[in-house]
């Protein structure tokens, strides 16, 4: 969905939908962003927002997105996780931030023994299909 400089894309995965916010928020797009919610959303599985793509808000369209979410008997608030530190200015009560910092402790360097973690994020990047295809139960959409 595009609104002038505001486009959403979203998918659905393993139970989860995923949305791709791009541009400013401001009033209307907040319509948009939460329209496509409601309409991909089938009341199971967490709704993912990424939040570092959004450009700049407006203090309104925050407090609207929180209250419109807050208030909705579709979109618990606790299934909503926001994804970014923009998150961080948007998550209404009771939802989530997931803030990633790299690809795993080791940040992708090749070096995941040396880290605590031991992630193995490196090994597991280059192994496996490179084909890109979804599985079979992910659905890409783009409004």
């Amino acid at each position: 969905m595009s609104t002038g400089q505001f486009e959403i894309e979203y998918r659905k995965s393993r139970g989860n939908l995923h949305v791709y916010p791009r541009g400013h928020l401001n009033e209307e797009s907040v319509q948009k962003l939460l329209e496509v919610i409601h309409s991909q959303y089938d009341g199971q599985g967490l709704v993912f927002i990424d939040t570092n793509h959004l450009g700049g808000h407006d203090p309104v369209s925050i407090n609207t997105f929180k209250t419109l979410i807050e208030s909705s008997h579709t979109i618990p608030p606790a299934r909503v996780v926001l994804k970014g530190a923009k998150g961080l200015d948007f998550a209404p009560e009771g939802s989530r931030v997931l803030i990633a910092h790299g690809k795993g402790c080791c940040a992708g360097n090749g070096n995941c023994a040396r880290y605590a973690c031991h992630s193995g994020q490196c090994e597991k990047e280059s192994s496996g299909s490179s084909s890109g295809e979804a599985s079979a139960d992910t659905h890409v959409g783009r409004t």
